[in-house]
Parts: structure tokens; sequence; C-alpha cells
């Protein structure tokens, strides 16, 4: 069968992730002129691999894989995972810009989604030791040549309560597979709340330290916007590349 490129780079994300949207598309796949965009855009949504997700943006802006396009992806060596729920579009989107443009511009390794870590039990088996178990909304590692450094982000839209927090800190103290958590917030009450709680619990910040970035920095440079540290900020590319250089002076 001989698709568009477009098309077969459309079903590797929408099954790696669990949907596609036109902004995506648009973004990080079809790099022509504007008319061009939408016509192959359009020509996705009629191609029978691509089934509508109902979204406040209508139905045409999100698409999810049919029966025929997960089928055609396991040929292709992928492992289809669920679509999200359609309240959960907006966050696992931004969750998806943020992976995909770290990844091209090779300051991480390829992203692992919350719903693929869910289906995979084995995942962190042992990584919890007892502790409430909170799954990464988005897990990987920094593109740090023979250094292991992995990141568990958590996407805060909303604020919860300080009891939850410190369920989710209480598990991220636990969890030995992650070097470093990053908190993307929507606003700086829900960071400082966050601080607050984890400053009362004693979180064990020199074991597994806490990152902050604010949702609108992320969203207008995914690669660049300012990560606040314990003690400096920095912007995100900085830091990777700061490691890097740790890492060629130490060699």
């Amino acid at each position: 069968m001989s698709l568009h490129p477009e098309i077969i780079e459309a079903i590797q994300v929408a099954a790696r992730f669990g949907f596609i949207s036109e902004k995506i598309f648009r973004d990080f796949i079809c790099a022509s002129k504007r008319a061009m965009i939408y016509r192959v855009w359009r020509q996705i949504r009629d191609s029978g691999f691509f089934a509508p997700m109902e979204s406040a943006l209508g139905t045409n802006s999100y698409l999810k894989l049919t029966r025929l396009g997960k089928s055609l992806a396991l040929r292709m060596s992928l492992s289809p995972i669920q679509a999200p729920f359609i309240q959960q579009l907006a966050h696992d989107e931004a969750l998806v810009r943020f992976a995909l443009a770290n990844e091209k511009a090779l300051l991480i390794k390829k992203a692992l989604p919350e719903t693929y870590l869910k289906s995979s039990p084995y995942e962190f088996a042992d990584s919890f030791a007892g502790a409430t178990r909170k799954i990464p909304d988005l897990y990987f590692s920094l593109n740090v040549p023979d250094k292991k450094i992995r990141i568990a982000l958590e996407f805060e839209r909303t604020r919860k309560t300080q009891i939850r927090y410190r369920s989710i800190l209480m598990s991220y103290a636990a969890f030995r597979e992650a070097e470093l958590v990053l908190f993307i917030v929507n606003d700086e009450a829900i960071e400082k709340t966050i601080r607050g709680t984890a400053l009362r619990m004693k979180y064990p910040q020199r074991q597994r330290p806490l990152a902050y970035a604010l949702a609108d920095d992320v969203d207008k440079d995914p690669t660049g916007f300012p990560l606040k540290l314990q003690n400096r900020t920095l912007r995100f590319n900085e830091f990777v590349q700061e490691l890097r250089d740790l890492k060629a002076g130490a060699a």
C-alpha cells in the first residue's frame, strides 16, 4: 500500500499518543504552504484511517485511529494506545507538542505518555517502594550522551488540594526511575502550593529535585522556556546543554 508520507507520519503520532490534532499536524508534520496543509489534512480525515473526535473546536480538529488505522499501525510495528477522553484533549495536546518539539530539537529522547505507561504494568513495577502509585503525565530522558537523566513530567492545569499534592509528592519521593520531576503549571499560584507542600512534608529535594515551568511559556517556546530549579532559572535548552558540557568536561 502506497500512502502519502504525511499520512504515515500522522498514523505514527496517533498510534503513539492516542490522537492527532490539526495543530500538531500543521506544526510538526506538514511543512507545506498553508493551502497544501489544509488539503493534506482533509486527505488524512477522509483516508479511512481516522475518525473525528468531538471537541470544543469541532469534530475535525482532533482525530483518532479507526480499526483500519490501528490495523495499519500494527503492520508498521506500532502498538496503538487508546484515545484520551475528550476533556483531556487540550491537556494531552500540550504534552504531545512538548514531546515532539524537544525530540525534534534533539533535547530529549523518545517520550512516553501516561496512557502507554499505564498499559505497561511492568514499566515501573518495583519503583515506588510501597508508595501511592503516580504515573507521570510524560516520561523521558534528556539527550545527554552516556548519562542517564530521566524526567517525570506533571502538567497541572488546575489547582488541586494540598492533600492531593502531598500524595503526588510522596509517590515521587519514592520514584527511583526519575532524576528530576518537572511540574508545568497554569499559574504561579499552583506552583506556590506545590512548593509549600513540598517544604512542609520535607520532600527530598537533593535526592529527586523538583523543577517548575509556566504552561504559557512552554506553549510559546517548548524548547527554550524558562525552567525554575531550586536556586536558579535558566532556559530548558540551556539546561540540557549545560549538562552536556559537564559531561564533556568530565570525559
